[in-house]
Order: structure tokens, then sequence, then C-alpha cells
């Protein structure tokens, strides 16, 4: 007994040993408990993977609610194919704390970056939930940062479904919540789906800041539905590339945060090349800013590329800037440096600076001082409110430089004082603009929201066609990924949805014996004219063309349930229905189809033309039960041919047929099925 317990002593030591010796790949749980594969510690995995290097893809799955880890850096030479990613086992919600290792720029760091291909996903389950908090119990020296790159090699490092935030009191909040710290050519950096900050306990200073550098090239990134709170800047850029900011809220919190930089802004962008998408983000600026000398701005530019290829796409994007008390300058757009600006395009936005105490010229949209660099700005489909009454200067847009470059249309504007400032000359009101050929599609008027603080487009605008926009290719979706309007689109980030004329609540077709019923019921009804019966017949597994077999009258406008019914005998064969339903005004829409099988025909039938009377066409069916050369001829009651409409081999099935008499005289007429030894005659009447 002595020897096989000494045996598997052994065993399990040698088991232990080559997980600290090997190529990784698999799972392995942090504690390894009684689990297959595993480490004592997070610090114990990452050094096994960086000496030793992963055979494929590596999971460390946090297994505990509390883990405790030195600060550590990822530096394995990982690949796609051999990647890593750290995770809260299954079921499991984790509050990883870390301590802090020394600056690698920007201040002492908890997880850091030399390599990529690494991901910490906050997920327990594969979905988008947020299992794992990343925080510090370290009070002193003060941890700055949760998250740093500090390589050009750290390609590829994502970081999603996190919680990164401060949770022990008497601490100093972090500074950042993730940086590249200064240095170019980092691509595929992700945060995706993260909350960084919170209300009460905002970062210091930049939730995320992909810091580049001009010597070693543009930073690629993708920071998309995070949700932040920060002091400073909620995305602080320099030289970037390719990049997107999309679905992110930023909550800018300068007082809670303590913060006293000379600058508060939601997104900050400079050094940009290429594309940049800032889309879909909700930006709140509305705590007062702490610095004497600071300026607020939603979303701010400095020293940007501006060749043709150097595009900066802002759309569907909420900024609500200035808080009641703020004395400072603000601005819901704003350049702010001597350089180039770039090339902004600028559509689908809600921007509102509010009536704040300050006494400085502050626009919704414009430059911080008069001396800004140029800017090309296209502006299309914005709402732009300024509603500051505090300096005469104010104004929806003040683009002031004579470098300047702007295109403005289908806007709606508003004021308080002059409405626009362009290249140093002041339009008090819409008119004077629109003099200047600025902005001829745009309207002048106030803007009711949801609230204060939800820049949502009130119920009340709904139909109101100042609000109507031109459709802009591409952009098919509002802030909340509602469809726009094909035809007349809600101005601003919010899309408005109109009122549907009829609210089809159910359509479906019967069958009894050789009759068709088709019912539907409508839930409202808004200006209905009535619904246009449609039938198409299939043959051969192809749908032929749609032909109106009724009309059904309805009921206008109610809000009551009203219950609709049509039936015909349409013959033997398989048909397609549909609704057309007609508005008083002519316009229409159509419902989904249902089919009806009715077989194959038996035997050759001629039906009575519909509609009977006629003006100047009708519909004539016919059935054919076998391959057959079919002839069906019109004629007048003395016989006379008038027109012969088939004359050809049919297949098996159920035919349709148009006949117009708009050239005829108004009467009997009479129409002809003949197949081999099958002739069928039938009477219709022509009134004009």
């Amino acid at each position: 007994m002595k020897r096989l317990i000494l045996f598997f002593i052994v065993s399990l030591s040698l088991t232990t040993s080559q997980l600290f010796s090997q190529a990784l790949i698999g799972e392995y749980y942090i504690p390894q408990g009684g689990n297959p594969k595993g480490f004592p510690t997070l610090n114990d995995a990452v050094t096994s993977i960086n000496t030793n290097g992963a055979a494929g893809a590596v999971t460390f799955l946090l297994d505990a609610d509390t883990l405790r880890e030195n600060s550590f850096v990822i530096s394995a030479a990982l690949s796609p194919d051999s990647s890593l990613t750290i995770k809260p086992a299954t079921g499991r919600n984790v509050i990883l704390f870390v301590s802090s290792s020394p600056s690698a720029g920007n201040g002492p760091f908890m997880i850091g970056f030399t390599k990529g291909n690494v991901t910490f996903d906050g997920s327990n389950n594969g979905t988008t939930s947020r299992n794992l908090i990343v925080s510090t119990e370290q009070l002193t020296p003060v941890v700055d940062l949760p998250f740093t790159l500090n390589h050009a090699d750290a390609d590829n490092v994502v970081l999603k479904n996190l919680v990164i935030k401060n949770v022990v009191t008497g601490q100093t909040n972090f500074r950042y919540g993730a940086v590249i710290n200064d240095l170019g050519g980092v691509t595929g950096f992700t945060v995706d789906n993260c909350q960084i900050g919170t209300p009460e306990r905002p970062v210091r200073r930049d939730a995320l800041a992909p810091w580049g550098a001009a010597s070693t090239g543009a930073n690629q990134f993708s920071i998309k539905n995070n949700t932040m709170y920060c002091g400073t800047r909620g995305v602080a850029t320099i030289y970037l590339t390719n990049s997107e900011i999309i679905g992110n809220e930023i909550n800018i919190l300068p007082t809670t945060a303590a913060a006293t930089d000379a600058y508060n802004h939601g997104i900050y962008i400079t050094g940009h090349v290429g594309s940049l998408l800032i889309h879909d983000n909700v930006i709140n600026c509305v705590e007062k800013t702490v610095n004497a000398s600071s300026y607020l701005i939603g979303i701010a530019f400095a020293g940007n590329g501006n060749a043709e290829t150097d595009i900066i796409s802002i759309v569907n994007n909420m900024i609500n800037i200035g808080a009641a008390n703020e004395t400072r300058y603000s601005y819901g757009i704003g350049m702010r440096s001597t350089q180039i600006m770039g090339n902004l395009k600028v559509y689908y936005n809600t921007i509102v600076l509010n009536n704040i105490a300050s006494t400085f010229a502050s626009h919704a949209i414009g430059n911080h001082t008069n001396g800004t660099g140029a800017v090309n700005i296209d502006l299309k489909n914005n709402i732009i409110i300024n509603n500051h009454a505090g300096n005469v200067g104010s104004s929806a847009i003040g683009l002031v430089p004579a470098t300047s470059v702007l295109t403005s249309n289908n806007n709606i504007l508003y004021a308080n004082q002059n409405l626009v400032n362009y290249q140093g000359t002041l339009y008090a009101n819409l008119a004077a603009w629109q003099a200047a050929s600025q902005d001829l599609n745009s309207v002048s008027k106030s803007v009711s929201f949801v609230s204060g603080t939800d820049l949502h487009l009130a119920e009340s605008n709904l139909g109101d066609v100042d609000f109507y926009a031109v459709p802009i290719v591409g952009i098919t979706k509002d802030i909340d990924g509602d469809l726009r309007n094909l035809v007349n689109p809600y101005k601003g980030a919010d899309e408005l949805i109109d009122p549907v004329p009829v609210e089809l609540a159910s359509f479906s077709a019967s069958t009894n014996g050789n009759q068709v019923t088709l019912s539907w019921t409508t839930a409202t009804e808004t200006n209905n004219s009535g619904f246009e019966v449609e039938r198409a017949t299939i043959l051969n597994g192809l749908k032929g063309e749609f032909a109106k077999t009724s009309f059904i009258k309805g009921n206008g406008t109610t809000t009551q349930l009203s219950n609709y019914s049509y039936s015909e005998i349409p013959g033997q064969g398989s048909f397609v229905y549909r609704l057309k339903q007609i508005d008083f005004d002519g316009k229409f829409s159509y419902s989904a189809e249902v089919n009806v099988d009715l077989g194959l025909p038996t035997e050759f039938g001629l039906s009575q033309n519909y509609p009977n009377p006629f003006n100047p066409s009708t519909t004539i069916r016919f059935t054919v039960p076998e391959v057959s050369n079919v002839k069906l001829e019109v004629y007048s009651l003395t016989g006379e041919l008038i027109s012969t409409l088939v004359n050809e081999v049919k297949e098996v099935g159920s035919y349709d047929v148009s006949f117009d008499a708009s050239k005829l005289s108004s009467g009997i007429y009479l129409y002809r099925l003949t197949a081999g030894k099958n002739v069928i005659t039938k009477k219709m009447n022509f009134l004009k």
C-alpha cells in the first residue's frame, strides 16, 4: 500500500510539473481545484504561457468569486490560431484584484501586454453579460492603469464584457481605464461592451486612450458599445487610422472625478488618417467643469489628415452639452488647434448646447478659438440647437476662420443668439443665412425631446414635415438600430416611427371544395380607403403576375378591431393571394402573401370574366387538364372575330388572360375557349 501511495504522489508531481514546462492548449482552471487541468494562480498560468507558449487555443477559466494577483505582463508569442482567452468559469461572478507594476508610460499599471492575440472576456456564458470586475485593493502607491499595451507587437488585444472600476473605499480613482502607451503600429485593439468607471467613482482622466506615436505609425482600434464614466475624456486619441468609435455611452463628470485638466471632451481626435467612424454614440457633458481655464467639447478635433481618403464620419450621435451652472466655453462639435482639422461628414446627429451660465461665446458646432486651423465640414440631416443666451457671439454654427469650408443643408438649426457665425460674418436668422446659399432646405425651430437628459424626439414631433430629411445612401438605421424611413427619414439621431395607416393583425386563406376564402383583421386603421385583393397563379413552380380580383372597402379611421373576408372560385391550381391596402390619398402598401393549392384541373373550364361588367379591361380564367393546343377568342354578337387572346400549346394548369376593350364600343361580347373537341362560350359586358 505504501508503494502505491508513493507512486501516486510522484505521478501527480510529474503532471503538475509538465504544466509548467509544456506548450499550453485547451482549458485551464484558476485555481485548478478538482478540474483536470489548471494552475494555483493566474500569475502561475501567465508565467507558464509566457515561458512555454501555446500549441493551440488556450483559455484560463477564473473559478473563484475573488482572485488576488500580482501585476503581470502577457508576453507570449501567440497567434490567431494559438490565442489566449481569460474569462470567468461558467456561472462564476468574479472580482479580480490586481496590484501594480511601475509605469511603462502614463502611470503604474496592473495588467500589461507586450504581445497580442489575447482576449479578456467578462461573460461567464458566452453572451454579453458582464461577470468579471477588474479592480485593485492597493491604496498606495496609486494604481493608475488597469490595462496597458506596452509594445507595438501587442496586436489583437480584446477587452470585452468587463467592468473596470474601483471598489475599495479610500482609493484614488483609476487615472485611465485602458491605454496604448504612446507607441504606434498597434492594430486590432478592441474594447467592446465594457463598463469603465461608475457614476460615483468615475475614472479621473480618460476612460480609453489608445495613444500612438508619430515615429512608429498610427494605431488601429475598435471601441464599441461601452459605458464610460470619466472626468476628462471618454476616448482620447493621437495617431490613428481606419478605426471606429461606435455605440458608446460617454459620461463626462469633471466635478465628481475632481478632474482639474483644462479641457473636458467626450471624444478627442487628433493625428487621424484614413477612415474613422464615430457613429451611434451618446455623449453627455452635463456636469460643471472644475478648472477655471477649462473648455468643454462633445467631440473635439485637432490636427488631422485632409487628403480625399481621410474621412471622419460622424453619424447618429446624441451630444448633450453644458450644466446650467457651467461658466466656461462649451461646444457640441469643436475644433481646438491651429492645425488642419480634417474632412468631417456630419449626418443625422442631435446636438444640444444648453442654456449655461457662461458669458463666453459657445457654439453647437464651431471653433474653440478664432485662430483654429482649416476644416471641411458637410452638415446634413442634423438637429443643431444652441440654447445659450449668455453671449451674443454664440451660435448654432460658429466656424469663424476664413479657412473654414462648409456645406450645409436639410438641418434643423436653432440658436438663442445669432444663428450662424461663418468666416467672421454673423447671420442673425435662417433667412439671412439662406441668402448666403446655405441651408436652403433647412428649418429653424425649437425641438421637443423626451427630456433634458434624453435627446430622443418627443412623440409630439411625429408627422411634422419640418423634421423630414433627405435619405443618405448607406445610412439605413438610427442610433437605436431602428430602420429609417426610405422616403422621409427624420432629422437627428432618432428616427420616429410614423403610425402605420393600417395595422394588419392577421391574414389567412382557407378552402372549401373549389372555393377560396380570404380572412383578415385590422387592429387599427388610419385613412384607409380599402383593400384590393390580388391573385397570382403558380405554374411549374413559378409565380405569375398578380392581378386584381376584387376591392373591399375599408373603415377609414378606427381604433376598433375590424374583420374582413372575401370568397371566390378561382378554378383548380395553385395560387398566391395578397392585399394591397390603399389610403384615401393614394398611398398603398402590400400585405404578406398566402398560398392556396386547389390541385391540378381535371376538366377543361372557362370562368366568368372578372370584373363583369368591365371598363376597359377584364380577366378571363381557363383551366387545362391535359397538354393541349388551346385557343381563346373574343367575338361580337354578330360572329365577327374581335381578338385572339391565346393560340398555343398549354401545359396542365390554370391560366389568367387579360382582355383590353378600350378601342371597342360598349356592348355584349362573346369569348370562346377551344381545345380539341372541347368548346366553351360565355358572354361579357363592356360598359364605357
